[in-house]
């Protein structure tokens, strides 16, 4: 019983960080594309990549940490509540 009921907690408090993180860096996103500030810095290399295009991806590669961490913590909860199955 005390397994289940720890890794029922656990899967709640990976599913809250998952959509803190993925809401919270979307909004991020929504604002940086939406600054006026972005995009009117110009270029971060001349006519290759804007200041705009540039937070775009430091934002998404944070998404994509949020992401894999989930992933990562979906595992280990899979390999408490499944023992035998995953081994």
């Amino acid at each position: 019983m005390t397994i289940s009921a720890k890794s029922n907690s656990q899967l709640a408090r990976v599913a809250t960080n998952l959509a803190i993180g993925v809401v919270g860096l979307m909004i991020v996103r929504l604002i940086a594309s939406a600054l006026p500030m972005f995009h009117d810095a110009g270029w971060i290399v001349e006519d290759k990549l804007t200041v705009q295009a540039g937070v775009v991806i430091a934002v998404d590669a944070l998404l994509l940490t949020v992401l894999v961490r989930f992933a990562i913590e979906i595992r280990a909860f899979l390999l408490v509540r499944f023992p035998a199955c995953l081994a």
